[in-house]
């Protein structure tokens, strides 16, 4: 069987099984109402997938996480992205779930949080507040390598101006991981990444995560 084919099967089998989760209540209180996943499948000499509701970004550097990473926006706040950002800083948060204020410069940057701890909206009013053009929380389930969930809002009547955007625990911890290896902590980051059209055995994934 070509390499084509195996991912086109491998793809339609994890759009039949995969299943929105919902965000647990230490985070925010899940939205109750129907959720609408639209999936197209794209012709091409290669078998890709467009996802209505995924954004990408890219590490550029360090080289040992030179990936492309798929992201999950907040359902029902944050901003969206006025226009694509290219070799910009994206800088683990300080404290890590971003709780509290953030003592570390993440000014026109993206923060990089944990979740866990207090609300999504919480953890994106503090980057924002910290001058982040965005904030990715990662989950912190740490052997989550397909799941995403809806970030919701936690009905306090705060607005959040800038992107928010959710990452798979297995990716978030293999980033972690690295920047904090080399005594790094940040990455450099292309966000947004178009990859519509792009067939899934060239996109440059992670080898941990299956998208």
């Amino acid at each position: 069987m070509s390499r084509p084919v195996f991912q086109f099967i491998i793809a339609c089998l994890f759009l039949a099984s995969t299943k929105p989760t919902a965000s647990t209540p230490d985070d925010e209180e899940a939205d109750t109402g129907p959720t609408e996943y639209r999936y197209e499948i794209a012709s091409s000499p290669d078998a890709f997938l467009v996802y209505e509701d995924s954004y990408y970004f890219e590490i550029v550097s360090p080289e040992s996480l030179s990936y492309t990473y798929k992201l999950r926006r907040a359902k029902d706040f944050g901003g969206d992205f006025d226009r694509a950002y290219s070799k910009v800083r994206m800088v683990l948060g300080e404290p890590v779930e971003g709780c509290r204020p953030l003592t570390n410069s993440v000014h026109n940057a993206v923060a990089f949080l944990l979740r866990g701890g207090c609300s999504f909206v919480t953890k994106s009013n503090n980057a924002e507040d910290a001058g982040a053009i965005a904030v990715i929380i990662a989950d912190n389930d740490e052997e989550n390598d397909e799941h995403m969930i809806d970030m919701v809002d936690d009905a306090t009547g705060r607005a959040v101006r800038i992107p928010s955007l959710f990452l798979m625990g297995k990716d978030g911890v293999m980033i972690r991981r690295h920047l904090l290896m080399y005594g790094l902590e940040e990455a450099i980051v292309n966000i947004p990444v178009n990859l519509t059209g792009v067939p899934i055995g060239k996109a440059r994934q992670p080898p941990w995560t299956l998208w």
